[in-house]
This record gives C-alpha cells, sequence and structure tokens, in this order.
C-alpha cells in the first residue's frame, strides 16, 4: 500500500511538471481578466505624500477597463521579477502606486507610474514581473501604469456628476443651477494627479429645455461652465477639446464649456444627474417610440411635459399618426378643459407652420378630424 501511494505521488508531480509554463504577459493579462471581468472592481491611486484616492469602478464608469489585458503581450516586454526589484521601485522614484482589486479582494494587480515591476496576487499566490514598453516616449505610449491609470480617470470623470439637489420644490431653474455649482465645485476638486484636472470651474448660466412630470419625474438643461485651463491645453487636451463642449473664451482666460443634462428624481424624492453630453439630452417618455404608443398615451405625456417633448417632440408623435386614428382625437379632448383642449391644438398647427413635421398633415386636413375643436387649430 505504502509502495501504491508512492507511486501516485511521483505521477502527480511528473504530471504537474508536464503542464504548461505560463508566461509574465499570460499571467499578468489572466489577473487583469479576474479582475474587471465584470467590470465591478475597485482602484487606488495613491500618491508619494500618501494621499489615496479610492474609487469604485462600475459598468456605468468603466469605459475602457474592458479588454485592455489584450494589449499587455503586443505593447510591452514581459520578463520575471523578485520581491527585491519591486521594493527597490517603491523608494523615492516610485511616482504614484495604482491599485486594482477584485471585489472579494483576492485578486490584486499593482503597477507604480515611476518603474516598470509589476506586482501581482491571486487566491494567495504572489508574483513579480517586469513590463517595459519599448515605445515609451512616443507620443500616446508610456508605462503600463499610463495604461491602467484611464480607468481611475474615468471613475473621478463620472463621480464629478454625482450631484442631487433638492426635490421638494417646483422652481426647475433653481434647481438646475444647484446642480450646475455641484458639479463646478467636484471639478474644483478632482484629485491633483488627474492630468486633465482644471485649474478653476465656475457655474455659468443654465436654462431648463424639456420637462416630464409624469414617473419617473426628469427634466433637462443646457449647463454653461466657465473653465479655466492651464495653457496650452485649452484645446488641445482630449478632455476639454472643442468636440467635448469647449466653446469661446472669456476675456479674463475663462473657456465656455457647455453640455446638455438628463435629470431625475431618485427614490428620495431630490433631483440627481443621470446623463450629460455634448448634444442630444432629451427626458425620457414612457415609450421608447412614438409609432409604439397608443394616440391615449401621446395625448396624456403631451400634459405632462414642457418644452422640447410638449413643443415638438409629442406633437410631431401625433401628427404621424393616420386619419383614421386622428378622428378619435376630439373624444380624448372632451376628457380635458377648453383650455388645454386649445392648447394640444395650437401645438398641433404650431408644429406644421414651422416645420417641426414633414408629412401629409396641413391646417384645413387636420381642421377636418377635429370636429368641434377644428377653430382651435390656428
Amino acid at each position: 500500500m505504502k509502495r501504491c501511494c508512492m507511486w501516485m505521488l511521483i505521477l502527480a508531480v511528473l504530471l504537474a511538471g508536464c503542464g504548461p509554463h505560463q508566461t509574465p504577459e499570460a499571467l499578468a493579462a489572466e489577473v487583469y481578466e479576474a479582475i474587471s471581468e465584470n467590470e465591478t472592481f475597485t482602484v487606488e491611486v495613491e500618491e508619494p505624500d500618501g494621499t489615496v484616492t479610492a474609487l469604485d469602478v462600475t459598468p456605468e464608469n468603466a469605459r475602457n477597463a474592458a479588454g485592455r489585458e489584450e494589449y499587455f503581450a503586443v505593447s510591452y516586454e514581459w520578463s520575471a521579477a523578485d520581491r527585491a526589484d519591486w521594493e527597490a521601485q517603491m523608494g523615492e522614484e516610485r511616482g504614484r502606486l495604482l491599485t486594482l482589486r477584485s471585489p472579494d479582494g483576492k485578486t490584486m494587480l499593482q503597477c507604480c507610474s515611476g518603474g516598470d515591476i509589476v506586482f501581482l496576487s491571486q487566491n494567495g499566490a504572489e508574483t513579480y514581473v517586469r513590463a517595459v514598453n519599448p515605445r515609451e516616449g512616443e507620443p500616446l505610449e508610456g508605462k503600463l501604469y499610463d495604461a491602467l491609470e484611464i480607468i481611475a480617470r474615468d471613475a473621478v470623470s463620472a463621480g464629478v456628476w454625482n450631484a442631487a439637489a433638492d426635490g421638494s420644490g417646483t422652481d426647475l431653474e433653481k434647481a438646475a443651477a444647484e446642480l450646475a455649482e455641484q458639479v463646478a465645485e467636484n471639478y474644483r476638486n478632482v484629485p491633483d494627479w488627474v492630468v486633465w484636472k482644471p485649474l478653476d470651474v465656475q457655474a455659468g448660466g443654465c436654462r431648463v429645455y424639456d420637462v416630464y412630470r409624469g414617473e419617473p419625474e426628469q427634466f433637462c438643461f443646457d449647463m454653461d461652465l466657465l473653465v479655466l485651463l492651464e495653457e496650452p491645453a485649452a484645446l488641445g487636451s482630449v478632455y476639454w477639446n472643442g468636440g467635448a463642449g469647449i466653446r469661446d473664451r472669456e476675456p479674463d482666460g475663462y473657456w465656455h464649456w457647455d453640455h446638455e443634462v438628463r435629470v431625475m428624481k431618485d427614490q428620495n424624492g431630490d433631483w440627481r444627474c443621470v446623463d450629460w453630453g455634448t448634444g442630444g439630452c432629451r427626458v425620457e417618455l414612457p415609450f421608447a417610440r412614438g409609432e409604439d404608443a397608443l394616440l391615449e398615451e401621446l395625448v396624456e405625456a403631451f400634459y405632462l411635459t414642457e418644452g422640447l417633448a410638449h413643443d415638438s417632440v409629442l406633437p410631431g408623435y401625433i401628427l404621424q399618426r393616420p386619419a383614421d386614428s386622428l378622428r378619435v382625437l376630439p373624444q380624448l379632448l372632451e376628457k380635458r378643459t377648453d383650455g388645454e383642449a386649445r392648447r394640444l391644438c395650437r401645438a398641433l398647427a404650431a408644429a406644421m407652420e414651422n416645420g417641426l413635421y414633414e408629412g401629409g398633415w396641413t391646417p384645413e386636413s387636420l381642421k377636418s378630424v377635429m370636429g368641434r375643436y377644428a377653430a382651435y387649430v390656428e
């Protein structure tokens, strides 16, 4: 029995030795993939003075997290290293320390802005490897740290928009101004290591242009931030370039940085920024497309909206309906006050007059199906 056990042990050792040797780049890719698999992990940036910025990476802010391990083998030359190499790197020239950690804390990758040694930890196994970029110094080429820090910068950028305003009032312009001021303050408090950190940001003007008072209640507003940038980054930085919202410059050096922002009430009844961009933000109506909604739903939504949806989007959806469908519109208006009926009819007429609707309806043909409300189509 002892001899049998001995042979089984020898066989196990031999089989283990026959397995494929994992290269440093393959191991690093495996560790990174395990951390970022669900785009839900943590990233920390520790500055030389010990200041730590801890960030949660989520599918909502992980724009550059997925698939970065695919570039490991083609962008870097990998080799084995040891703990002594890592400790030597952790001296005065270490720079910033970046840590990526899986949600359960069992998998971790660390690298520095001042060196090429990488620390990998997976299920208790610790490994040190060296990743050298042979093209370091060329445009857009740098250390492994530089390729991974963008994940942290994306999380910082998304966190800037984590702003809330009191939702108990009815003054949406006031709520928009409060949100804009919070966003400006968040930009002022961006960590110093973020390459696109502005010198200063001040809230400019705001204009609410789209409102939906149904469920979930929401509105959209134009936000103008005044941004002071370090020269020559005004138009040279990807973050602040013209396509990202930079418009023109004031004599005092501040740039106008314009965004459209969609705001929604959260579970606590507070207003929160949920979407933003340089254009295209609209309130989300309770149907994906106008043609998918019943006429009754379109009419109901009309009376729950203000601004863009009220003046052009919903009138356009209604006018897209065939004549047989619109013949029931007078019956729906019977349930409304005379003032409300007049408002919808005039919105339909204005959509045609202002070129907001391209189709077969004319004021005269619309009057022919509006019954006693025909006179309101003016």
